[in-house]
Order: C-alpha cells, then structure tokens, then sequence
C-alpha cells in the first residue's frame, strides 16, 4: 500500500506487552509465531484478535491444546469481551467447558437452530445437539 507506514518500534512494543499479558513463551522476542508451540500460537493469535476491542469475536475452540491455566485465562479474556460488549460466540467440542463459558447456548442440529433456555442442564442439550430434525 503505497504511503502507508506502520511505526514498527512501537508495533514491537505492543507485541511484547501481549506477549506478557497472555504468557506466550516465546524464548526470545523475535520468535516467528511458526516457531511457537501451537499453545502459544494459538495465545497470541487470541491476543492479537482481542486487542483490537472488536465488535465480534468468533471463536472455534480457542482453548484447544491449552493446559487448564492458559484455558481458564483465555475463557477469562473472552468473557471481558463480552462484558466490554463484544458478542461472542464460541464453538467447543467440550460440552461441560462450553457451559462453563456460555451465558447462552444455541444448538445447530438436524438443519434447525434452537436457543437453548437458560436452564437448560446437560442432558437435555445433549439430546437436542443428537437430535435429526
């Protein structure tokens, strides 16, 4: 893009104070996010994502491959997304981790979409995400 410029002293700044906050392990400042495990790539793709205060956040399994301590601290900077006033929406293969997170939880099955009520237990999701039609 011509006459575009980009301070990358202070994109380097910004990186390492992200690095920092979410605990990405880099071993040295000027890692490529190749080289990173895929824990800590996946933590400063979150970092970058989030830091923007964005409007929607989609996330396909963001915790994936995380130890407990990177998961609860990512399903900690998702929900101050949320409560800033992003919509979130999370997709998760771990049903009980899904509920931890969710203040709701809707269910795309058998070519429908059901909101499921907020008292909705595990079972009866359950039932509802096996369900054909």
């Amino acid at each position: 893009m011509q006459g575009a410029w980009l301070d990358w002293s202070a994109a380097a700044r910004r990186t390492e104070e992200l690095v920092a906050q979410y605990q990405v392990r880099s071993g040295r400042p000027d890692t490529k996010i190749g080289e990173l495990s895929g824990g800590n790539q996946q933590r400063l793709v979150i970092a970058a994502a989030l830091d923007r205060n964005p409007a929607v956040v989609l996330a396909e399994n963001p915790t994936r491959g995380l130890d407990i301590r990177a998961t609860v601290e990512i399903a900690r900077r998702l929900r101050e997304a949320a409560d800033a006033g992003a919509a979130v929406v999370v997709h998760l293969p771990d049903l009980d981790e899904l509920l931890a997170l969710a203040d709701r939880v809707v269910v795309l099955s058998g070519g429908e979409t059901t909101e499921m009520p907020p008292e909705a237990d595990r079972a009866t999701i359950g039932h509802r995400l096996l369900a054909t039609g």
